[in-house]
């Protein structure tokens, strides 16, 4: 498959991302709690060893950071979406 590059076609940043979600309107404290964990859990050298075998990299920077990704996320491939003409359908 070849690259996007090589279709003449710039700008591309793709990655495959996991993340921790809550339904909305979860309470705050367990927000909080599920945060604290999981930075806890990503900053062991186990699971950062594991995750670079693997190719991985844990995002640090709590549920902001992540927040942020996200919308950016929303924002790109909404308009790439849209302009495709795809649905869900």
């Amino acid at each position: 498959m070849p690259m996007m590059t090589d279709l003449g076609l710039s700008g591309f940043d793709l990655y495959a991302w996991y993340g921790l979600l809550a339904p909305a309107g979860t309470p705050p404290d367990v927000i909080q709690t599920l945060a604290r964990v999981t930075t806890e859990i990503t900053a062991s050298a186990d699971l950062r060893d594991l995750f670079a075998k693997l190719g991985m990299e844990p995002m640090t920077g709590g549920t902001y950071r992540f927040a942020e990704y996200l919308r950016a996320e929303a924002t790109k491939w909404g308009r790439i979406v849209k302009l495709s003409g795809a649905n869900a359908e």
